[in-house]
């Protein structure tokens, strides 16, 4: 019984850490997203915003204000996206939470933040664990033809 307690209790450590590890991304990834777009004067456009609003204001539960908050962040990220593709080009993934993810445009961008010194890690696993999610092989790599950024995903549905 006592191993099982320890294998639970182990689960729930790795549980915790890899979320850890995963907002942590997170917040490094909308960091970046904000400077490329103060750097490139991308703004959301009221229209954006709002077609986003359209798109999944009603079927949310959250407060107002956090809607707002979200459809900002959605909407720039977006933006940045189209950017970052126009810019590099290369691979685009699906990813279920963004469906053109441009993999290899990010992956150039933070390359080059790495080598201005704007982005450096001082943990080696968590290095690895960061730029694993950036490296091929991709898996759910759009065709050329499928990727079409003249309207954002949420139009699209």
């Amino acid at each position: 019984m006592l191993k099982n307690d320890n294998q639970t209790q182990e689960a729930s450590v790795t549980v915790s850490a890899n979320q850890r590890v995963s907002e942590l991304i997170d917040s490094l990834l909308t960091a970046i997203i904000n400077d490329y777009a103060t750097k490139n004067r991308i703004s959301v456009s009221p229209e954006l915003k709002q077609s986003f609003l359209v798109a999944f204001g009603e079927s949310s539960s959250l407060p107002v204000q956090k809607q707002h908050a979200l459809a900002e962040k959605f909407v720039k990220q977006w933006l940045v996206e189209k950017a970052l593709y126009t810019e590099f080009g290369g691979a685009v993934v699906y990813r279920p939470t963004n469906p053109q993810m441009p993999i290899e445009g990010y992956l150039k961008l933070l390359k080059q933040y790495e080598a201005q010194g704007d982005l450096v890690f001082t943990d080696e696993d968590f290095s690895q664990a960061f730029w694993s999610l950036f490296s091929p092989p991709y898996q759910l790599t759009l065709e050329a033809e499928a990727i079409d950024y003249s309207s954002p995903w949420w139009a699209k549905r």
